[in-house]
């Protein structure tokens, strides 16, 4: 794969930093790598995970953004 962009001795996926999403390696006790097989319930549990966090941090940044263009507008806070 000469030419392509990747380091050499690594993959392409090495090389673009890809981490094998919902898949987690681990060695066992013999020394050879594990993947460990996520379910349905660990897709779930992330997707909720996701969405609080994404509404977490809308909710701050409305409130921020809020604060800011009161500071900006030169009105007096509520």
């Amino acid at each position: 794969m000469e030419g392509d962009g990747t380091a050499p001795g690594r993959s392409r996926a090495q090389s673009l930093g890809s981490k094998g999403k919902g898949k987690v390696a681990a060695k066992g006790k013999d020394g050879k790598k594990e993947v460990a097989k996520g379910g349905a319930d660990d897709y779930n549990a992330r997707a909720i995970r996701h969405s609080l966090r994404v509404f977490i941090a809308t909710g701050a940044l409305m409130k921020l953004w809020g604060v800011a263009s009161a500071r900006l507008m030169g009105k007096k806070p509520e």
